[in-house]
């Protein structure tokens, strides 16, 4: 039976042997049966010595029906095992007392008794003692109760030899100091048991332990320790057997722990903790957390110290990360917000406060939603509910009123943690960006009607309009051409240029149109043939639009021109002066009707790139005009003349690429890169290099060489110069000399942001005009020679391509202009 134990506690830690030998000790006294029990009823041994209690046990072990054991225990009908455990034994475990049945299911009696250790039941033991029944009628009673032949019961009955009261008294006292010896030996074995795993739990602890532990002796040295104190140093503990503790700690924190040693070592106290630092042998520094306890000997005096180290390197991380958090969070131009899903803030950050006038109480008192504009709030209840409902970050806008009565566009990104229940949420102040949006739609709106304005007038233009590819083919005509040369748009729509010019001949024409798409622009005067087989002179203006691989050309009628230009010829030639005025006159006047037809298709392209076009012409006729006063006072040599050659061609350079920046600027079509902050500063100075030179100007400059923007080089660099030209004026404006430009760029340890500072001694903006510099047109010079946009397209291109600021303020009678990115 003691296959089926699942206990196993007696069996295991007394033993088989030794049960079967302390039980055979009251058995022989009595020559029954005996049974000792673990405390779950399984057995840790059964005994029979009694040919009765073996024939009653076979008996009723058969009255199960079943060959399993496991079963025949839980059936309830193994008569004799009931009577042992279940009327005998189980109860000495419930009631912790011995316990005598008479008379059994057999019909002898049982004793048994408890087996206690450490206070408490751990298993029961019992026997079985009397003479069986020997009256027929209780045998009768018997044999049919266990179905056994009554002759047989009666024969087995007989043979057992009664004992002595004396004898069974004796028994039973043996059973108790049986009872009491297994608690005993099981006792002692535990404690045996207990002492070798606790030796061997400390030796496997202090050697895979996570927490580093270590030896140390009075005079710093590790006397050993284990391998978490090796991986959290880096040392090994042959190279840490050599060394002290106190070479190794953190110069920051080593006075405070040897304070603390000493007082161990002169008996104030016999250990102490402490956060410090201890410097590992690759350089690093690996925060812990330090219990010292000494172990002295019996004079007092230290025998060794006991030292646990734990990491909290990743602790420290953690807190220094919160602390960063922590600042960022208050820090932040960004509105933050940790909201519930009941649609109240948790938790703001000043910037809300800032923008939007509430105070914090006043923002943490009501729910959210009663601070959204009426006509957003239902959208944003319907995006929190979806963020909820999917768990996913989302992106949304709209409109929060301010305390004052105002409302402000808030772009937010907004993000559900499922786990926590709420939602971290960020919000940008987009007004500004809207009130921008709305003026350029309004702008492009023009710009569409002017377009069509200009569609307009060159189809009802006087002059003749062609637009060709650069094969030459002719892709579109005004009315006027067709009506100069006969043709019906249709008829043109089919032709190229070598079918109705007259002079050149295909080969020149194509070199024509090279010429023209090397160098954008060309005029000239030619004959075209007609319709109806006629000739007229033609004066041809040319413009190659490099973004669409297409030319406008504007043809004019020169044909009674010419023919007048001929007859003055042959009347006076005296007078070819005159008509050469003349003519060179309606020549400028062609030129200028050209110019004002082009600028009229494009009206607003030309007026941004004006103003752009206006520095660099501005550097290259400074760069002239140095060369002349280089030249009056004898400083001209081949070193002067290639520098500014360069200069005036990086300018020019710069003119021709205008268009292009221009088309990417409003098209989008352009590549971020890597922009060296200081490179693009140094780049745009070098622009009017000659005439901050020539005016005495200073420019100061404390540049961090390492700084990278993401963003448009060019574009960058014209905000640059346009910021440094805007100071210059300034100086020439109001007459200063002296002038200093102080130029700054370094990262903002606060933001992470790269600041570049452009500031001037040229004196303030006045109040009432410092929040206007950024609008469109707007500019304190003459019209004549600024347009106002070189501020406004400066902003654009910081804030919507570069997704930075550019602000202005007045400092100390300075005025800074600040770009953050």
């Amino acid at each position: 039976m003691t296959e089926l134990n699942k206990c196993r506690d007696l069996l295991d830690t007394v033993g088989k042997g030794t049960l079967e030998r302390i039980a055979k000790g009251y058995l022989d006294l009595l020559e029954t049966s005996a049974a000792i029990y673990e405390v779950d009823g399984s057995y840790a041994i059964a005994l029979f010595s009694s040919g009765y209690c073996k024939l009653m046990d076979r008996a009723s072990r058969e009255l199960c029906g079943t060959s399993d054991n496991a079963e025949a225990l839980a059936c309830g009908k193994w008569l004799c095992h009931r009577s042992c455990w279940s009327n005998a034994s189980k109860i000495t475990i419930e009631t912790g007392a011995p316990y005598d049945l008479k008379p059994c299911e057999g019909g002898i009696n049982i004793y048994a008794v408890p087996i206690k250790a450490f206070g408490k039941v751990i298993g029961s033991i019992n026997c079985g003692y009397g003479s069986p029944p020997s009256d027929d009628m209780t045998l009768c009673e018997l044999a049919n109760k266990y179905h056994i032949n009554k002759e047989t019961l009666t024969e087995i009955s007989s043979e057992y030899e009664a004992r002595p009261e004396y004898i069974v008294r004796a028994a039973k006292n043996h059973i108790l100091l049986a009872a009491d010896l297994i608690g005993q030996i099981y006792e002692r074995s535990v404690l045996e048991r207990n002492a070798l795993e606790k030796e061997e739990q400390f030796h496997t602890a202090f050697k895979f332990s996570t927490i580093g532990t270590a030896i140390t002796s009075p005079t710093k040295g590790w006397i050993e320790v284990n391998n978490e104190v090796c991986r959290m140093l880096g040392y090994s503990k042959d190279e840490l057997s050599v060394m002290t503790w106190a070479e190794i700690t953190h110069p920051g924190d080593l006075e405070s722990d040897v304070t603390q040693f000493n007082r161990v070592l002169a008996g104030e106290m016999d250990g102490y903790s402490l956060d410090k630092r201890f410097i590992r042998k690759d350089g690093s520094v690996i925060y812990t957390t330090l219990w010292v306890n000494c172990k002295r000997r019996d004079d007092g005096a230290i025998d060794y110290c006991v030292a646990l180290l734990q990491d909290i390197t990743a602790r420290k991380k953690i807190e220094q990360e919160r602390e960063q958090f922590h600042k960022f969070f208050n820090s932040s131009d960004d509105l933050m917000v940790i909201a519930d899903p009941n649609g109240a803030f948790k938790s703001i950050n000043p910037a809300c406060t800032k923008v939007l006038g509430y105070s914090e109480s006043e923002l943490l008192s009501k729910p959210f939603i009663d601070f959204v504009h009426p006509d957003d709030q239902q959208s944003t209840l319907d995006e929190m509910a979806r963020q909820i409902q999917r768990g996913y970050s989302l992106d949304f806008e709209n409109r929060y009123i301010c305390k004052n009565g105002s409302f402000r566009y808030l772009s937010w990104h907004a993000s559900y943690i499922a786990k926590e229940g709420i939602t971290y949420a960020t919000a940008r102040d987009i007004t500004d960006f809207k009130i921008l949006e709305a003026d350029l739609i309004k702008t492009n709106t023009e710009r569409i009607r002017l377009e069509e304005q200009s569609k307009t007038i060159l189809a009802n233009t006087i002059e003749g309009f062609w637009i060709l590819d650069k094969e030459g083919n002719l892709i579109q005509a005004n009315e006027a051409y067709c009506n100069m040369t006969g043709y019906t748009q249709q008829e043109l729509l089919q032709k190229g240029v070598a079918d109705i010019e007259v002079i050149e001949t295909p080969e020149e024409i194509e070199k024509r149109i090279m010429k023209i798409m090397e160098t954008g622009v060309d005029r000239f005067e030619s004959k075209h043939r007609c319709k109806n087989g006629g000739i007229i002179d033609v004066e041809v203006s040319v413009n190659f639009i490099k973004s669409d691989n297409v030319m406008f050309s504007f043809i004019r009628d020169i044909t009674q021109r010419k023919q007048i230009e001929d007859e003055i010829k042959t009347i006076n030639v005296n007078l070819q002066k005159r008509v050469d005025e003349e003519v060179a006159k309606n020549r400028d006047k062609d030129q200028l009707m050209f110019e004002q037809s082009k600028y009229i298709s494009m009206s607003e392209l030309l007026i941004n790139i004006s103003h752009h076009w206006r520095q660099p012409l501005c550097a290259i006729g400074v760069s002239i005009q140095d060369i002349k006063d280089a030249y009056i006072h004898g400083e001209l040599d081949e070193a002067y003349i290639t520098k500014n050659v360069n200069n005036s061609m990086s300018e020019l350079l710069k003119l021709s690429d205008t268009i292009d920046n221009f088309r990417n600027f409003y098209t989008q079509e352009r590549t971020l890169k890597e922009i060296n902050v200081a490179d693009e500063i140094n780049k745009a100075e070098s622009l009017i290099s000659g005439y901050i030179i020539n005016k005495g100007i200073i420019i100061n400059k404390e540049l961090d060489e390492s700084l990278t923007v993401q963003g448009y080089q060019n574009e960058f660099t014209n905000v640059i110069l346009n910021v440094l030209t805007n100071a210059k004026d300034k100086f020439e404006e109001r007459n200063i000399t002296g002038g200093i430009i102080k130029v700054q760029s370094y990262k903002d340890a606060a933001t992470g942001k790269v600041i570049v500072s452009v500031s001037d001694n040229g004196g303030e903006i006045s109040k009432d005009i410092i929040t206007k510099v950024f609008e469109p047109y707007f500019t304190t010079k003459d019209k004549a020679q600024r347009t106002g946009m070189g501020l406004y397209m400066s902003k654009v291109i910081i804030e919507k391509n570069m997704k930075g600021t550019l602000s202005v303020r007045n400092r100390d009678g300075w005025c800074e202009f600040r770009i953050e990115i």
